[in-house]
């Protein structure tokens, strides 16, 4: 529309208008003058400035390396706004304002190993700097196994995690945790850091680690299944795999850590099975007891007769007999009037799952006492999450990274995707593109003009001068951006583009003054001086026109349409500059040959 209007309105007004004595007043006027003192001065000392001016070119462009980008919608406010004092609040007070979250498919992940894959992936994010504490359905099942069982870990059989999830079925919270058909889970966590080079960077760590972990995939053991040397190993993947869960919590909780290899030490040492644990008998002995004493025991027995199957009990126990053993042995222990073979089998069941339990228990006490020496820490919240990969050692099932145990008895767990989405993606996605429009606009511009003014001028020497003051514009306006610490974002990136599409203006004006005096029959020296004073006004007052249009930008509320505005007021005046100083001096220097 502008083209037109100068095509069509502009000359039509131009009839009406004595040039002639325009001509007279602008010879006389103050501004001729001190164009003709410029391109004196321009003349004397092509060398220097065409010199100067490309030395500072150059030493912008290493300047371009500090030049930072930023595409947090955070950043567009002012400090004292209420969305920016909103964000600020909710980061330095509620562990951010940002999203981040993991999600997964599998074929069912209500299931022991898919819970222990889920929480794997949630002690990572544990690790993550300057995020909350993630959130999952782990959660759930471990603080209602914990309240209930007094143990805070993911059970091992799928009947255990069906009466957890007995409580919670058909709560509102499950719908933003995981699908109706239970395929998905996602792990939720808040950042508190807006800025995109941090985003980035947690980003990039994130997908490494997820991309491998969904490469390598996982895979399920059953220790039920496996011969005693075969469990030894066992215990050993686990004591590597599971340290590194600890450790990742130890990073959240505790400053001054110990190392993993102090962590995978104490695990691998404290992990076989065979291994005795101070005061396991007593307290088998009284939970035993317990069960057999109160009211609801499934057989009515005189207290001589408790204490007699007590001690036949135990015996039997420590000589390791497992249910069906148990359940052998309970017409000799029982009474014949009380005796029932279904009722007995189902008890012989229940005092091996209560050995086992104590077992555990003792095991993973055991372990937390050595590895609680390493952590100069009292949080209750790190104790339990450790003790919740402990239980992992003692569990009927295991679960673990693939090529971490060389065991070729395992199944592969059915894990389809692993994903991360939120506001690290979003920034990351959004930077990666910005870059590319940055870079894919400067160059399409500068191919375009340098291909239009060689066309033009028929000749790639002036082609290739005519480009010269939109070069040293954007590198040093990009440079100084860089030097003062203002980033790049959706505004500031169109400095490049916009600056050589307006700025070439300037060199076109004034080429093509030169040129006209040069047809004339002038000399290189007579036809600068010519062009300053015929061109070098109009350069001047487009060149206030446009600062004075992007000016009116400063007024905005938002910080990047401030930082455009008065990026693009700096790169019309070096734009301007470069043209009545680098590029008559290039002129000048090169000579270069003109065709009609």
């Amino acid at each position: 529309m502008a083209m037109i209007v100068s095509l069509a309105l502009v000359p039509a007004l131009a009839s009406f208008i004595d040039f002639a004595r325009m001509q007279r007043e602008r010879e006389g006027h103050s501004l001729a003058k001190v164009l003709s003192r410029w391109s004196d001065f321009v003349i004397r000392h092509r060398r220097l400035l065409l010199g100067l001016s490309l030395g500072l070119t150059i030493c912008f462009v290493f300047a371009l390396t500090l030049l930072q980008r930023e595409v947090s919608f955070a950043k567009f406010y002012p400090l004292s706004s209420l969305p920016r004092r909103s964000m600020e609040a909710a980061n330095a007070h509620f562990d951010g304002a940002y999203p981040l979250v993991v999600s997964i498919e599998t074929d069912r992940v209500r299931s022991p190993e898919s819970l222990r894959v889920l929480r794997r992936l949630q002690n990572y994010m544990y690790s993550l700097p300057g995020t909350s504490q993630p959130f999952a359905i782990t959660d759930f099942i471990q603080e209602l196994n914990w309240q209930l069982n007094d143990r805070y870990a993911v059970p091992d059989r799928d009947a255990a995690i069906g009466n957890l999830w007995f409580f919670i079925e058909g709560r509102d919270e499950l719908n933003q945790l995981l699908t109706d058909e239970g395929r998905e889970a996602v792990i939720f966590a808040k950042i508190s850091s807006p800025l995109t080079a941090f985003n980035r960077k947690l980003y990039q760590g994130i997908q490494l680690f997820l991309d491998k972990e969904l490469r390598d995939g996982y895979v399920s053991y059953r220790r039920q299944d496996m011969r005693p040397e075969q469990q030894q190993e066992l215990y050993a993947a686990q004591a590597s795999s599971l340290s590194q869960e600890i450790d990742w919590l130890a990073q959240r909780y505790v400053p001054g850590r110990a190392s993993r290899a102090a962590i995978e030490r104490i695990m691998a040492e404290g992990s076989s099975r065979e291994l005795p644990f101070p005061g396991v008998r007593a307290r088998t002995r009284a939970v035993l007891w317990e069960y057999i004493s109160a009211p609801d025991f499934e057989f009515e027995l005189s207290l001589p007769q408790k204490e007699s199957y007590m001690a036949s009990l135990m015996a039997a126990l420590e000589k390791g007999a497992g249910a069906e053993e148990l359940k052998a042995f309970m017409p000799r222990w029982l009474p014949a009037g009380v005796y029932d073979a279904q009722v007995a089998g189902d008890l012989a069941e229940t005092l091996r799952y209560k050995v086992d339990e104590v077992n555990q228990q003792s095991r993973v006490d055991a372990l937390w006492l050595r590895l609680e020496q390493l952590f100069a820490s009292s949080d209750m919240n790190f104790e339990k999450k450790a003790r919740s990969v402990l239980y992992d050692l003692t569990a009927g099932i295991v679960v673990l990274p693939s090529g971490v145990s060389t065991l070729s008895t395992g199944k592969k767990l059915p894990i389809t995707r692993i994903d991360q989405t939120g506001y690290p993606l979003m920034l990351s996605k959004m930077d990666h593109f910005l870059l590319r429009s940055l870079l894919q606009s400067i160059l399409l511009c500068y191919v375009l003009t340098l291909v239009l003014m060689t066309l033009m001028r028929r000749s790639l020497t002036l082609g290739l001068i005519s480009t010269l003051p939109v070069i040293f514009t954007s590198v040093v306006m990009f440079g100084v951006l860089a030097l003062i610490g203002v980033p790049l974002d959706y505004a500031t990136m169109m400095i490049g583009g916009v600056s050589i599409g307006v700025g070439i203006d300037y060199a076109i004006h004034f080429i093509h003054g030169y040129i006209g005096e040069r047809d004339a029959g002038h000399s290189a020296d007579e036809a600068i001086r010519r062009a300053f004073l015929d061109k070098g006004k109009a350069i001047l007052t487009n060149a206030v026109s446009v600062m004075a249009g992007f000016a009116v930008l400063l007024l905005s509320s938002l910080v990047p349409l401030r930082n455009f505005a008065w990026a693009m007021v700096c790169s019309m005046f070096l734009a301007a500059l470069a043209a009545l100083t680098q590029l008559p001096a290039a002129l000048l220097v090169f000579n270069p040959k003109k065709k009609k």
